[in-house]
């Protein structure tokens, strides 16, 4: 009769290992979708940059939308206008964001961060 006795820790750090390489696999697949733009072939600048204000004009597809270096979505004072526009209609008349989450070694440091041009919240 062979038993042989297995440590617990060993387990709970092959469980943790398989959900952390989970996770990063899955953040690979995310940022690896959001980096895939297309175009239509023509040559033209995908961000106009207004060194006055720092902010600039991303231009991919039929999607503008002005962003600045705070991270205001669509409310930033640029030439064209103001607003995030798809196909020439209005999309977006402010936007911003809001993250959040735990952080430091045993993950009990609560962090938030965020901005919001509209509610005139910034962080920066």
């Amino acid at each position: 009769m062979n038993l042989q006795r297995t440590n617990p820790a060993d387990s709970i750090l092959d469980i943790t290992f398989h959900t952390l390489k989970r996770r990063l696999l899955l953040l690979i697949i995310v940022l690896a979708a959001f980096s895939l733009v297309s175009f239509d072939g023509k040559k033209q600048a995908t961000s106009l940059q207004n060194s006055a204000t720092n902010a600039y004009l991303f231009k991919v597809n039929k999607i503008e939308l002005p962003i600045n270096n705070v991270g205001v979505l669509a409310d930033v004072p640029i030439p064209g206008g103001r607003q995030g526009v798809y196909d020439d209609k209005v999309f977006l008349f402010s936007g911003g964001f809001f993250l959040g989450g735990y952080g430091g070694y045993d993950s009990s440091f609560l962090w938030v961060n965020g901005v919001a041009s509209a509610v005139r919240i910034g962080d920066y």
